[in-house]
């Protein structure tokens, strides 16, 4: 069951950085992140295949917010410790947080990226 936990977090850390990827290259073609309000998913139209990928625990989706365009959170929650969390805390919402005015707040041992 470790295994099996550790490879669905390498496969959430994978997927987060491939929406990331996706997002920056809609930044490039709109000049602007995909605006969400909510905690939501990114939209699909962020990507080529029209596919969002998903949580490999079942439906969920990856987290994502997005205030005006400018900047956005991306984030996952992973089920072990994981040493890219040593950067990612304070985008979700931790201590030093750069976007105090999102709300992509994630309980337990959160993975976030901000652009």
């Amino acid at each position: 069951n470790s295994a099996r936990a550790k490879a669905r977090d390498a496969r959430r850390i994978a997927d987060v950085h491939s929406i990331q990827l996706a997002l920056e290259n809609y930044y490039d073609t709109n000049g602007a992140y995909p605006t969400q309000s909510a905690d939501a998913a990114p939209p699909a139209a962020t990507f080529p295949s029209g596919t969002v990928p998903k949580d490999p625990n079942g439906s969920s989706n990856y987290h994502y917010q997005s205030a005006g365009g400018t900047t956005y959170c991306l984030g996952t929650v992973l089920e072990n410790a994981h040493s890219a969390l040593n950067n990612s805390v304070a985008a979700c919402g931790g201590a030093g947080n750069p976007l105090a005015t999102l709300t992509c707040t994630l309980a337990g041992k959160a993975y976030c990226l901000t652009p």
